[in-house]
């Protein structure tokens, strides 16, 4: 399985995502994110964290042109679970993006399925057992 992106998740997002609440991930349509398709997975770290990180695979990939169209579709409860209403949920995802770019790249979402985590301290000899390839990437 390839890992198509490496990011950060700010909580309570990565406790979200680690449990399985959070079963879609809402990105910008841009960069990296423009090419991950089902059957690849991501890797999230917890922001300011000391290590842990969560694996998931993506089972289903879908193009919006707006937050609200994906969040209309997907339901609001498993992009931003502790959300009450798709104002609350649209509402925090403007502290991640502007309207500016959500309009410039459209966004795209992923449905996601938790397959590993690691908590604890991160040092190289985990990385090699949970992301093999990095061992021919990495200059020594």
């Amino acid at each position: 399985m390839k890992i198509a992106v490496i990011s950060a998740l700010a909580d309570p997002y990565y406790d979200y995502v680690k449990s399985g609440v959070k079963t879609w991930e809402i990105r910008l349509k841009k960069g990296r994110w423009t090419q991950v398709q089902p059957g690849e997975a991501m890797l999230f770290f917890r922001h300011g964290g000391k290590g842990e990180f969560t694996i998931v695979t993506v089972l289903e990939r879908r193009e919006y042109r707006q937050i609200a169209d994906a969040l209309a579709d997907i339901g609001v409860e498993n992009a931003i679970p502790q959300a009450s209403s798709a104002e609350d949920a649209l509402k925090e995802y403007r502290r991640f993006y502007s309207e500016e770019k959500e309009r410039k790249y459209g966004t795209v979402a992923f449905r996601i399925k938790t397959i590993a985590e690691y908590d604890g301290e991160l040092h190289k000899d985990i990385l090699f057992k949970y992301l093999p390839h990095l061992k021919e990437e990495c200059v020594r």
